[in-house]
């Protein structure tokens, strides 16, 4: 019951592709019926072809076939399941079956390629004859008279019968060796063998001694004239010595076939022609869809009129079948890399993302302990600071806080280092094109170096040229301070007496010059050779002394760079050092400066606050203790939270005018706290209070992420009683002003 099942919807499919091929319109009723009713009959065939793969699979394959050709209207796929259901029939002995999938494939290619359908159609043709069909090969022989030339010439094996047979005609040669070398094509995966059994069989079918098979301009496949064949050879043309490169151009540039039977006759003034006394030449374009591919050469050194006009017919279709595969194999191997390139920036992006995950925990970390370290020794100095008895013992407790401050202030610059660093590998950083005042950024960098200078009684000075109060330019300002901080600190570092001055100047081409000279120790030549490289300091005995993590100088190289600038050094040893920034500024637009310049003050609309109820939300207890003694120090009262869950619950009773929200808290994060925070204020109409984001992490994504998720503010730790000074001066303002940020 299962044969006759399979037989009748392999019966009925073929019917129905018969149906479709004389009436393909889309539109028609019946067509999408009988499209419906052949997808059924595929779905059927497939299952018994699980089933059974013996008996059934060839059958399915030849339907499947047939599906892409006058549904799908896809020959090269088709052509490739009609050669894959004739090898199982062949393999299962379906005679029947191999016969009626010939003379299909003979019909599909019959729009494209005449001589190739009609060799498809004598090997049906033999089939039915071999399978005892007369009506068949009667109705065969009357359509097409000459298929009778073959009734004797047909091997017991029908798809690879033995090319050495000398009593077979040169049409049945050729009928062979093009379905051995379809064959070959349709079945061999690897490419590097696809090439190479071809030009074997192509060869030895047409009788060359050499030739070779150029694709895209170079040769992929060689045969030398010891019979050697190499493969996936990737030749310029002019580097071939085994035939005549000028017979290869003007055929594809004539995209004529060229047959040659007395070359060395006919073309004398060739010159490979002419010193190999060549005999037979052929030499064809390789056509895929009416464009031109590739060529296809062939020499006989031996023989005269080697190659025949049949030759030509039968390689001008293996040579387009094999581009087909080529480019099919091409394209599978484009796929391939593609996933495999896919694949790859996946897994990249996914270390990047860990590493940056790695990088952001350890520094968050850090900058915990960094945070009670400098917030318990300010406590310390105050309360030091009151005791008069022992003015000696008083001296030396104050020597050990500011040490252990200094040390805790050098962690928190490495940890930025780091930071800036990862940022750079990753390029994560965006240049924040903002209308600045010069005036402002190079004044600030010097007084935030002023008492490292005073401490070591050295001179700090600024001189400005062409640049006034009001002289506004747009560029990232905070990134040259960090790039000024960084040379301005190493510059007080190395010297012990002297002075060290910075020196700015806005030529006329906007080009924004700032040098900043010192009278330190100074350099030898040898030293500024990796002084802007990571990790590099110019000698070890400088590391040794001074100290740093050798990232310095090569952030801001970086950075410099990244602004599209020049930064350099010159230096004498025991003289000086004088590096030199060269930036190309924008002068800031009339609006721009106009909104630097106007600061509009809202009346009130509020009392004024004279005391701060602050909620501090911190599951750090060191951090808990630091940070409320230094709002009381401001005259705040504080209330604390352990986690972002209990912080929500206590706001939700209690009344606040400001919230410091560390951001990651068990429980309950600060970002998630703040959003809820925001949903009850909403719900209840009540007024916002101030949020305050307090973080280790100090990337612009994790303060974009705090701002949007309701925060006001955004602080990264560690922080110290002028940063609170400062936050609660702006909270008040921001009240006392009609709560305008």
């Amino acid at each position: 019951m299962l044969y006759v099942s399979c037989y009748y919807q392999f019966i009925s499919s073929l019917l129905i592709t018969r149906c479709l091929q004389i009436e393909p319109d889309h539109q028609l009723p019946n067509t999408v019926f009988l499209k419906q009713r052949l997808l059924y009959n595929m779905n059927r065939l497939e299952s018994y072809s699980v089933q059974n793969k013996e008996n059934f699979l060839n059958k399915y394959l030849l339907i499947s076939a047939e599906y892409e050709c006058y549904v799908k209207h896809d020959p090269w796929t088709a052509i490739s399941l009609y050669e894959q259901s004739i090898q199982h029939a062949t393999a299962n002995k379906f005679i029947n079956d191999r016969a009626i999938a010939h003379e299909r494939y003979s019909q599909c290619v019959s729009m494209r390629s005449v001589n190739f359908s009609f060799f498809m159609l004598q090997a049906s043709f033999c089939d039915y004859q071999e399978w005892g069909a007369k009506r068949k090969t009667a109705q065969m022989l009357k359509k097409n008279i000459e298929l009778g030339q073959l009734s004797n010439n047909r091997s017991t094996d029908p798809i690879i019968p033995d090319l050495s047979t000398s009593s077979q005609s040169s049409s049945t040669l050729d009928l062979q060796g093009l379905i051995r070398t379809s064959q070959i094509i349709s079945t061999t995966i690897d490419m590097n063998a696809l090439l190479f059994n071809v030009i074997k069989v192509i060869m030895e079918t047409a009788g060359a001694t050499n030739g070779c098979v150029i694709i895209d301009d170079k040769i992929e496949a060689m045969c030398d004239f010891n019979g050697e064949i190499s493969t996936m050879c990737n030749l310029p043309i002019d580097k071939w010595r085994g035939g005549s490169k000028d017979i290869i151009r003007r055929v594809m540039e004539t995209k004529q076939d060229l047959l040659l039977g007395n070359a060395t006759m006919e073309l004398e003034s060739d010159p490979y022609v002419k010193k190999h006394l060549c005999k037979s030449i052929l030499c064809m374009p390789i056509l895929h869809q009416n464009d031109l591919r590739g060529c296809l050469y062939m020499n006989n050194d031996l023989m005269t009129d080697c190659f025949k006009p049949d030759n030509v017919k039968v390689l001008s279709i293996l040579t387009s079948q094999l581009y087909g595969k080529y480019f099919e194999s091409r394209m599978k191997g484009m796929e391939q890399l593609a996933q495999v390139q896919k694949k790859k920036a996946e897994q990249e992006e996914a270390h990047r993302l860990k590493q940056e995950e790695f990088i952001d925990r350890i520094c968050h970390e850090i900058r915990n302990p960094i945070q009670g370290i400098v917030g318990n020794c300010e406590a310390m100095k105050d309360v030091i600071a009151t005791i008069s008895n022992h003015p000696n013992q008083v001296k030396q407790l104050l020597n050990s806080v500011n040490c252990i401050m200094i040390c805790g202030q050098y962690q928190r610059v490495v940890t930025d280092d780091v930071l800036t660093l990862s940022k750079l590998e990753l390029n994560k950083i965006v240049l924040d094109q903002v209308p600045v005042r010069i005036s402002h950024i190079i004044s600030n960098a010097i007084d935030m170096n002023r008492s490292e200078s005073m401490r070591k009684k050295i001179d700090l000075k600024c001189e400005f040229n062409r640049i006034q109060e009001d002289t506004i330019v747009v560029m990232d300002g905070n990134r040259l301070t960090t790039v000024l901080m960084n040379l301005l600190t190493n510059a007080i570092k190395f010297t012990n007496q002297g002075e060290v001055c910075l020196t700015c100047t806005l030529h006329v081409d906007n080009n924004l010059e700032i040098t900043i000279r010192d009278t330190g120790c100074g350099m030898e030549q040898s030293e500024m050779i990796t002084l802007f490289n990571r990790f590099s300091q110019a000698t070890q005995r400088i590391y040794s002394e001074y100290g740093g993590s050798g990232l310095g100088l090569f952030i801001s190289k970086a950075i410099i760079d990244l602004m599209g600038g020049t930064i350099s050094v010159t230096s004498d040893k025991g003289v000086g050092t004088e590096f030199k920034i060269l930036v190309k500024v924008t002068m800031a637009s009339f609006e721009q400066q106009q909104s630097i310049q106007n600061v509009k003050v809202e009346m009130p609309v509020r009392r004024v606050i004279d005391k701060l109820k602050v909620l501090v939300v911190e599951d750090n207890k060191i951090n808990q203790r630091v940070v409320v003694r230094m709002l009381e120090k401001c005259a705040c009262e504080c209330k604390v939270a352990d986690n972002g869950l209990q912080g929500l619950n206590i706001y939700k009773e209690g009344s606040f005018d400001l919230v410091v929200m560390d951001v990651s808290m068990p429980l309950m994060d600060g970002y998630t706290s703040s959003r809820e925070i925001r949903k009850w204020e909403a719900l209840q109409k009540k007024e916002k209070v101030y949020i305050v984001g307090l973080s280790g992490n100090v990337r612009d994504e994790h303060r974009e992420a705090g701002l949007d998720s309701g925060m006001d503010d955004f602080m990264s730790k560690p922080i110290g009683q002028k940063e609170i000074d400062a936050l609660v001066t702006k909270v008040l303002l921001y009240y006392s002003n009609g709560r305008s940020k």
